[in-house]
């Protein structure tokens, strides 16, 4: 007779699978003195699976479609939990042999159904009440604002205490985000510091967007979705930030797709609508993306006023960034920021990113009539208080001195940009990503909007480009 042996473990930590093989030690000893055939293609092995929770479990069900003669398992429960499995293992019309019962379970009959349907519906009860034991101690402990993760998080230690170098990497990333690096970015600076995820693989944009949205970060215990409190470890970053960050990665309007693509246009989120104020995003004219003969095009997002073909926009754009660059005035008055205030620390624009979340947050609660008038203005004086400290210490340190310097080199990134052929752009030997390009044109130009050109007109002209450029004063960031 050959044997078919099942063994499972519900939960193995290590991963080592320990368990599982004194499970199988045991049901070959039994095998062998019983004077059973086993071979290594019959042992089925389900590790750290629950037979409670619903989840299929592979070898489970290899084990029903293989026509066995007999099943050893080392005890019942661990082939049987639910009612339905037991059905199914009863229509193989096989005995199943625990190695903890004193003989076998005959499913051939009444009285083995019986004894098999009891125990099946005692195992369920008891995983039932295990899980309600388990639900409730989690609960008590989240109301403790104690740690409950089974695995290691990015930025903590098992018990709650802080993992340096990863808690100084999430503090790095979160002020970055605020003053206006991408996703993508941001993964991309933490592969080339060595740091990995928990389990050991590369950061990408979808891996590292719920590591900055998660309350641990803030110290604030959630427990089925909803903050119940503040935690008992000490947080990595300070609440208003974490919120700050939740805020902006949550937006609507900004392009994550569930994590983020890097931006591949230098003018989505920067450019805008002359005629109706609205964003721009990019379509495709005479076919679709990859097809011979299609271009991109930046469409007004509201209702198409506008359709400027990329690259004659990109190119419009750097050659006008040019001009602004190599204007003898312009670099005088770069040099003059730069040397006036010197370099302002990250900490004051993260502050400031991080006030302007808070007051917008404000405004939403107002308007969602979370709060009466008078704690609307209160809330908001303060906040704007606030704000114009730290924008008036910004100012007063030249604003953002990194944009300052350069700007004061940008004529050789322009004249690089503008050197590629506009039909075959090679954005892996640009002078600069598409961030950074961004921002260097959020830098010079407070506005920038694409004109209508009227019925029938298809050349570009000048006047289809309209620029308002920016003090040094006045120079913000662009979230991708």
């Amino acid at each position: 007779m050959r044997a078919s042996i099942y063994v499972r473990m519900s939960y193995d930590r290590t991963g080592e699978g320990l368990g599982i093989d004194r499970q199988e030690k045991e049901c070959r000893a039994l095998c062998e003195e019983k004077g059973w055939e086993v071979s290594e293609d019959r042992i089925y092995r389900d590790n750290d699976i629950s037979a409670t929770t619903g989840k299929r479990r592979p070898a489970f069900e290899a084990l029903l479609t293989s026509s066995p003669d007999v099943i050893v398992v080392w005890h019942l429960d661990r082939l049987l939990r639910k009612g339905g499995d037991l059905e199914r293992v009863i229509a193989l019309d096989v005995d199943v042999y625990p190695v903890t019962s004193a003989g076998p379970i005959d499913l051939s009959s009444p009285t083995g159904r019986m004894q098999s349907r009891m125990g099946t519906v005692i195992a369920t009860w008891e995983g039932e009440q295990k899980a309600e034991r388990m639900w409730l101690a989690m609960r008590q402990r989240a109301e403790q604002g104690k740690s409950w993760w089974s695995s290691r998080p990015f930025g903590f230690e098992l018990d709650g205490t802080h993992r340096a170098d990863e808690a100084a990497a999430l503090v790095q990333t979160y002020a970055d985000l605020l003053t206006g690096a991408s996703l993508p970015t941001l993964a991309r600076q933490l592969n080339d510091a060595g740091h990995t995820t928990c389990r050991g693989g590369k950061w990408t944009a979808t891996t590292l967007r719920p590591v900055l949205l998660n309350a641990r970060n803030a110290a604030i215990r959630v427990y089925d979705g909803e903050e119940i409190g503040a935690a008992a470890w000490e947080a990595i970053i300070p609440e208003d930030r974490w919120r700050a960050a939740v805020r902006l990665l949550t937006n609507p309007a900004r392009r994550t797709g569930g994590g983020g693509a890097e931006p591949r246009n230098l003018l989505t989120g920067v450019a805008t609508c002359g005629k109706c104020g609205g964003g721009v995003k990019v379509g495709w004219r005479a076919g679709r993306a990859g097809e011979p003969g299609a271009y991109a095009v930046y469409v007004c997002r509201a209702s198409s006023c506008v359709s400027v073909p990329v690259l004659a926009a990109d190119h419009a754009v750097m050659a006008r960034l040019a001009s602004e660059v190599d204007s003898p005035h312009n670099r005088e008055k770069w040099q003059t920021t730069r040397k006036r205030g010197g370099e302002v620390s990250q900490a004051l624009l993260v502050e400031q990113a991080t006030l302007r979340s808070r007051l917008d947050a404000v405004i939403e609660d107002y308007a969602d009539g979370l709060m009466d008038r008078g704690q609307f203005r209160t809330g908001t004086e303060k906040l704007r208080t606030l704000l114009a400290e730290v924008e008036r210490q910004i100012e007063e340190a030249g604003q953002v001195s990194d944009l300052a310097e350069t700007v004061s080199h940008g004529s050789e990134v322009v004249e690089s940009f503008l050197a590629m052929d506009p039909t075959t752009p090679d954005p892996e030997n640009a002078p600069m990503n598409v961030d950074e390009l961004r921002t260097l044109v959020a830098a010079m130009f407070e506005r920038v909007e694409f004109m209508p050109r009227g019925r029938g007109v298809r050349m570009l002209h000048p006047d289809h480009f309209r620029f308002t450029p920016r003090q040094p004063a006045e120079v913000t960031t662009v979230h991708g």
